[in-house]
């Protein structure tokens, strides 16, 4: 399950709905992983991490998601992923999980998204 979640998994801050443009959103921690053609095996990373949201289906792009930013569940993922994960994908991790101490801080969760961002543009593709 490390080595799928390298691959295609993602740990990322997002902003959630801003009520006008002058207004700061609200920003919250999160993690992703998709997967083209099997929905069974995100089932089973769903129950494995204890993770409430549903496995849903993007027909658009075609390809299957788990999705949460339920504070409970991304503790499971810490939990889980602690000291398992390797390269670049460890080191997104690492930042990404040092950074849920500024859940209630909006300037430096817009300067961890961004950096964060910056750390996948060095991955190579």
């Amino acid at each position: 399950m490390v080595g799928f979640v390298e691959a295609e998994g993602s740990f990322y801050i997002t902003t959630k709905v801003r009520p006008s443009p002058t207004l700061q959103g609200r920003m919250s921690h999160g993690f992703g992983i998709g997967q083209k053609l099997d929905p069974v095996v995100l089932e089973a990373i769903r129950r494995i991490l204890h993770i409430s949201t549903k496995v849903r289906h993007e027909p658009k792009h075609g390809y299957y998601i788990l999705d949460t930013t339920n504070s409970r569940a991304l503790l499971n993922v810490c939990k889980f992923f602690e000291g398992h994960l390797k390269g670049m994908k460890s080191i997104e991790f690492a930042f990404w999980k040092k950074s849920l101490k500024f859940r209630a801080d909006y300037t430096k969760l817009l300067d961890a998204q961004t950096k964060l961002r910056s750390l996948r543009q060095l991955r190579p593709t």
